[in-house]
């Protein structure tokens, strides 16, 4: 596969940035069910619900992926696991796919990587996809949220000694630019009814 230096703004620094509900159910409702979801975490499965999810550690990129999938792609491994996808979509190894793209920057990182097994890899606009009115709120995951507090926490002990304004704890700033959803699979109007309820649906050349 093709690697590139451009990392996604998507947690470069841990892939524990999850989909919120309403996307998720959405996402089911168009595939069916979720059979796999390669790039996930035991508590973002709690809403996934995927019948399998491969976890950082068991690294989805080699492993097998079969029938209706889910994916929302860790910060730094987004070409990867896009070829990764068109690869399992090319030789029909999958049924259909919802990706979740963090940023429309994708949409260029996401040009002009090549397969060995493939004369050339699509890109996510060449199939359905929804660009959402409003920005994604994706869901820090607990232990990312806890050790950001502690950090915090950390810091104002510090803060606290030189009398200087303690830094507050509050949720993590939602990222300030657009996202997108792609589909792969056999019911794109389907996917344009469900995901018109977020923003415009493009059918794409697929």
């Amino acid at each position: 596969m093709t690697r590139t230096r451009t990392a996604s703004r998507h947690s470069c620094d841990s892939p524990e940035w999850f989909t919120p509900a309403d996307y998720v159910e959405a996402a089911r409702e168009v595939l069916g069910a979720i059979d796999l979801d390669p790039a996930s975490h035991a508590e973002a499965n709690r809403i996934v619900r995927a019948r399998r999810f491969y976890s950082e550690k068991q690294n989805g990129l080699r492993r097998p992926w079969r029938g209706r999938v889910f994916i929302n792609p860790p910060g730094g491994l987004v070409p990867a696991f896009w070829c990764r996808l068109m690869l399992a979509w090319h030789l029909r190894e999958i049924r259909s796919a919802i990706w979740i793209g963090y940023s429309l920057e994708q949409l260029q990182t996401l040009q002009g990587h090549e397969l060995e097994d493939l004369p050339r890899v699509s890109s996510p606009i060449e199939f359905p996809i929804c660009i959402p009115s409003r920005r994604i709120a994706f869901v820090e995951s607990t232990e990312k949220r806890r050790l950001r507090f502690k950090a915090i926490d950390e810091e104002n002990r510090g803060r606290r000694r030189e009398g200087l304004e303690l830094r507050p704890r509050k949720e993590c700033a939602q990222p300030s630019h657009g996202n997108y959803v792609t589909y792969l699979g056999p019911a794109p109007a389907r996917f344009a009814k469900v995901f018109g309820a977020f923003g415009q649906v493009r059918r794409g050349a697929e």
